[in-house]
């Protein structure tokens, strides 16, 4: 098995990575790179309940300090989806850029006019409740939700959100109703191809988490893409199995796996005969991880 890398630049997309599988067989894990500012300094504010300062920008690395929703962090760096911040005692760490807000000064003009920024994402978990006009029982009822919707959380007040549903229904639920540990699902996937002879495997997820993605060659020397899915489910009425007989890709596989760590497995069967590159992005903003095998000569 022959293959050439692919380097791709688009703007519109968040590249995380490109995959090269060579003879031996070996695929590199998922990177991701961002310029890094050295003229950088701005104060933000914490829009998450809670948000960790790490000593390395790893979620599995020590946590320096606990920040709540509300403090005030003065950023001096950024690189990549993390902020290097600095704390009053001038201790630094690293912080995820998705813990804050902008602190832009708007008119009233425009806080009128400009859409809410999302402050998080929340699951419905009782089995219907209410939407109201404003932040409290007494105010007229808009509509009502259902278990399992997500939703996104525009504005606090006391013990209530101003939440936005998919179709842009708007208005005030009480925060019991909620909670903000959304299960990662695999919602869909299908295959595309392509007049130059690419073939594309889109996988669209609820939120922004890449698999751990690699290759190797059975003990019958035949190729594979293997996708581990860590701590996900699948959306219902996902086959397990998913011929596609294409030139490169023959057949995807899904597996479940519960230990060492409970994950969704796909296996991307591929033609042995053939030459081809593969690309992996993830377009941030609608959550499409895509994994791309391009034929060469």
């Amino acid at each position: 098995m022959n293959i050439q890398k692919y380097l791709k630049s688009d703007s519109s997309v968040f590249i995380v990575a490109f995959m090269l599988i060579i003879l031996s067989g070996i695929f590199p894990n998922i990177l991701y790179a961002d310029k890094i500012s050295k003229d950088y300094k701005m104060e933000k504010t914490i829009k998450a309940l809670t948000g960790n300062i790490y000593a390395k920008p790893d979620i599995k690395a020590p946590v320096i300090h606990t920040l709540k929703q509300g403090d005030l962090v003065t950023i001096i760096d950024n690189e990549g989806d993390w902020y290097i911040g600095k704390l009053p005692d001038k201790r630094l760490g690293w912080i995820f850029k998705d813990l804050f807000i902008e602190q832009d000064v708007q008119t009233p003009e425009q806080q009128k006019s400009d859409p809410k920024e999302d402050i998080f994402k929340a699951i419905v978990t009782v089995e219907s409740g209410r939407v109201r006009e404003e932040p409290t029982t007494q105010s007229a009822i808009k509509f009502s939700l259902k278990k399992g919707e997500i939703i996104s959380v525009k504005e606090i007040q006391d013990k209530w959100y101003y939440i936005e549903l998919e179709d842009s229904k708007t208005g005030w639920a009480y925060q019991g109703l909620f909670s903000r540990d959304i299960p990662k699902q695999i919602q869909g996937i299908r295959v595309e191809g392509s007049s130059d002879g690419d073939e594309k495997i889109i996988f669209t997820l609820n939120g922004f988490f890449p698999p751990k993605t690699f290759a190797y060659d059975d003990e019958n020397n035949e190729p594979k893409v293997v996708c581990d899915f860590y701590q996900t489910i699948l959306a219902d009425g996902i086959d397990k199995s998913i011929p596609v007989g294409g030139k490169l890709v023959k057949k995807l596989r899904i597996g479940f796996h519960k230990s060492p760590e409970p994950k969704v497995r796909i296996v991307v069967d591929l033609d042995p005969d053939q030459k081809y590159g593969v690309e992996q992005v993830f377009y941030k903003k609608t959550n499409l991880y895509i994994l791309t095998f391009k034929p060469v000569e």
